[in-house]
């Protein structure tokens, strides 16, 4: 999961969580801004499992 597809596949599928290790990656580092943006982009679904709540809260 990248943070370019995030949202069709959560719309498309309702998953109870996505894997998105490698796609927040640059360079093999984790990178924070696509974290932030992967994120950002799981909440504008506006799909609720406990996950994006706990996420929400923090």
């Amino acid at each position: 999961m990248i943070p370019t597809n995030i949202v069709t596949a959560i719309n498309k599928v309702y998953p109870a969580m996505v894997d998105v290790a490698s796609g927040v990656e640059t360079a093999g580092n984790k990178d924070r801004e696509k974290i932030n943006l992967m994120v950002q982009r799981a909440h504008q679904t506006g799909v609720s499992t406990p996950l994006l709540t706990e996420i929400r809260r923090n």
